[in-house]
């Protein structure tokens, strides 16, 4: 190794740092010289929980890696981040959820029953919110993925867990995962902005008892996406805000004879860069909820005209319904979500296999 140009090694050292931080960390520890051949490369792509107690460590060891007398930075191109929350295991709403929990009382009931089967890290992120905001303002610029994580899955937030401060221009895939609305990871009272501005992918998946998806804010925020999936799909609103995106007319009902009335022309987009659309609801609830049964069913039925209206040959968008997941603890979906972002990172399909 000693013969190699110090681009070769860094070459080298940058494909095989590619599993979320260890390798990285293993090559800091073999010796100086490895050590400093792998400074630039290192952190290429990382695997992070903000309400760790060595986050802000981190953030700091980072920090001083980025001063000027180091010479090049390191940069992050991957970042994968979970963030956590302080006492999430009461329901916690605004005044205009709480109404929709007592429409849908079986859904809050079922949520409960998540939160006490699998209770939130005790950690709060409140102590290292600044550390977050740190870490995403250095890498904002190197970027070309980024994955947020809001764990646990399934709870609205009063306050913004995460704020996008300044713009990510490289960034060319984005997934936030239980992000309840896209506004608050902004700055307060900002408008959305071009954030992504180069980002072609986009993959969020709803908190489970948010309403909507709020896609006109998303298609502010990456105006240049071409390929969307949504996952964790619940309300038929949300089945309804798609078809506005791909800018098709579907029914909904509870009766599906509604629905076989003949498809209207489509009509103008409210996301019109997308080409792409994958649409994959949430786990069925439970036979014993009535009410979630019926509105599970409005909604997958919605998605399914969504696929069917794609195929017309004047709409430019190809639609994808994903058959519902199995309903899988809560440990074990992070791990499924780590090991598509992993197999990304690595130049395979992650979450676009479809």
């Amino acid at each position: 190794m000693e013969t190699l140009p110090l681009e070769t090694l860094q070459k080298i050292f940058e494909l095989s740092c590619t599993d979320g931080g260890s390798t990285g960390n293993a090559l800091s520890l073999t010796s100086k010289g490895i050590r400093a051949a792998a400074r630039h490369v290192r952190f290429h792509s990382l695997h992070l929980a903000a309400d760790a107690a060595s986050f802000p460590r981190f953030v700091t060891l980072y920090t001083r890696e980025c001063g000027k007398e180091n010479g090049d930075r390191p940069r992050v191109r991957h970042l994968f981040l979970i963030l956590g929350k302080s006492d999430s295991r009461h329901l916690v709403t605004s005044p205009q959820s709480r109404q929709r929990n007592a429409i849908h009382a079986d859904t809050a009931s079922t949520i409960r029953r998540y939160n006490d089967r699998f209770p939130p890290r005790s950690l709060s992120l409140d102590a290292h919110r600044d550390a977050v905001q740190s870490l995403t303002r250095l890498v904002a610029s190197d970027l070309w993925s980024l994955t947020v994580l809001l764990r646990p899955l399934g709870l609205e937030s009063c306050q913004p867990l995460f704020v996008l401060e300044n713009p990510f221009p490289l960034v060319r895939e984005a997934t936030f995962l239980g992000v309840c609305d896209p506004e608050c990871l902004l700055p307060t009272g900002a408008k959305p902005l071009p954030v992504f501005p180069a980002a072609t992918h986009l993959h969020i998946a709803p908190e489970l008892n948010e309403y909507q998806l709020g896609l006109p804010a998303w298609s502010a925020i990456a105006p240049r996406v071409t390929h969307l999936r949504v996952s964790n799909i619940w309300y038929s609103a949300q089945a309804q805000e798609l078809a506005d995106a791909v800018g098709v007319h579907i029914v909904l009902s509870f009766f599906r004879s509604v629905a076989t009335e003949p498809p209207l022309a489509p009509f103008p987009r409210t996301y019109p860069t997308v080409r792409q659309i994958v649409m994959e609801p949430c786990p069925q609830p439970r036979d014993d909820f009535v009410n979630s049964i019926l509105m599970y069913r409005m909604t997958t039925h919605g998605l399914r005209q969504i696929n069917e209206r794609c195929l017309a040959p004047d709409v430019d968008v190809t639609a994808v319904f994903v058959p519902q997941s199995a309903n899988i603890k809560s440990v074990d979906r992070d791990r499924q979500h780590l090991r598509r972002w992993l197999e990304r990172v690595e130049g395979g399909n992650g979450w676009w296999a479809e």
